[in-house]
């Protein structure tokens, strides 16, 4: 067994002078393996979410929250919880999972105004924000505000309401929480908006928990999701011990070739800390959340 673990993982005659699970050959296997591993481990988490998901804390009371400081910290009124708008925002929702599309007109060329003329809300001016995969509200609200075209709804002095819907469900094969952001003015709140006191402001925001949340089943649907295990935890505990166990074998290969003065004629330490990186970058951006 100890020649078999030095053979695999310590430079020697017996690998030529280089980790055995560092050769190609078996640094492809382990790459292969690794997709595989992926592959599945993403359909056991949409076949299973309750077993192996992602835990989610967003609720439309913490994005308005967020939202609405950053709208403080631009001069401007903050916004407020709409039923209309949010029920617009939850019918979205679900033509987006029924219809199976990420985008903000569906395939069949029904408009976001669609569903909000349909909830009775008589806009002037309206707007949509899209998230999905996420798992909490202000790394919702921070994703909109680096995008500059989703910032320009977030901070529109346009806008004086909002509504929110955030639900969880099976979008192009993949287990996601979406969230939709629908923003509206109408005449009277617009006319509202703009005799409004600036100074009452910093007293509308509150915090997360003292936002009262308007009726309406968009919003009281269950927004925080604990699943047995935490696949985006796990995941990132897996990348992290293979990152860890490749690198240290890179650091004990490079000591006992100079311990030894093994001249090599090429070295593959780079393109295999590279292959690796890319991997773990795919991964990252595979399992981080998008904005729409």
């Amino acid at each position: 067994m100890k020649d078999i673990l030095s053979h695999l993982f310590i430079p020697q005659e017996s690998n030529n002078h280089r980790a055995k699970v560092l050769h190609h050959k078996n640094i492809f296997i382990f790459v292969v393996a690794f997709l595989i591993f992926q592959i599945l481990f993403t359909q056991f988490k949409n076949t299973y979410p309750q077993v192996l998901g992602t835990t989610t804390d967003i609720s439309p009371t913490k994005l308005l929250y967020f939202t609405n400081i950053e709208r403080a910290k631009n001069n401007l009124n903050p916004l407020t919880l709409n039923s209309q708008l949010s029920s617009a925002a939850e019918n979205k929702a679900k033509d987006m999972f029924l219809e199976n599309y990420w985008a903000h007109f569906s395939p069949t060329g029904v408009t976001p105004w669609t569903f909000i003329k349909a909830s009775g809300y008589n806009y002037v001016y309206a707007g949509e924000n899209l998230a999905r995969g996420f798992s909490d509200a202000n790394s919702i609200v921070q994703a909109w505000m680096n995008s500059p075209s989703h910032r320009e709804n977030q901070l529109s002095q346009n806008y004086t309401d909002v509504g929110y819907a955030v639900e969880d469900g099976k979008l192009l094969g993949e287990q996601t929480t979406l969230v939709v952001e629908m923003f509206g003015a109408t005449p009277q709140s617009l006319a509202a908006s703009k005799a409004k006191n600036t100074n009452s402001k910093a007293e509308a925001l509150g915090t997360p928990n003292s936002i009262k949340p308007i009726t309406g089943s968009s919003l009281l649907g269950a927004t925080i999701k604990k699943p047995a295990l935490n696949s985006s935890f796990t995941s990132r505990m897996v990348i992290f011990f293979l990152l860890s166990f490749f690198l240290l074998l890179f650091v004990l290969d490079a000591i006992f070739i100079s311990k030894r003065k093994i001249v090599r004629i090429i070295g593959n330490h780079l393109d295999h800390t590279l292959f690796f990186c890319l991997i773990i970058v795919f991964v990252v951006l595979y399992s981080s959340g998008v904005i729409l």
